[in-house]
C-alpha cells in the first residue's frame, strides 16, 4: 500500500504490553521514547541512519555506551 507508514507511537504501547519482565519493559519503553524522538515511522530507519543513531546517541541523550548497546 502506497503512502502506508508505520507510526511508532500507535504501536509501542501494544507491543510493551508483551515484555513480562517489568524492569526490562521499563527499559524498552525509555528507548523507544529516545527513538521517536528522532524518528516517527518504522519506515524511516534503515540500517546506515540506525548505525549513526547508535554511533550518537549516548552523547545526545546524556547516557554511557553500556546502555545504548543494552
Amino acid at each position: 500500500m502506497t503512502g502506508y507508514l508505520n507510526v511508532l507511537e500507535y504501536f509501542v504501547g501494544d507491543w510493551l504490553e508483551t515484555i513480562e519482565r517489568k524492569r526490562s519493559r521499563c527499559d524498552y519503553k525509555r528507548a523507544v521514547e529516545v527513538l521517536m524522538k528522532y524518528f516517527k515511522a518504522a519506515e524511516e530507519v534503515d540500517w546506515d541512519k540506525a548505525e549513526r543513531f547508535l554511533n550518537n546517541i549516548g552523547e545526545r541523550e546524556g547516557v554511557g555506551q553500556a546502555t545504548v548497546m543494552k
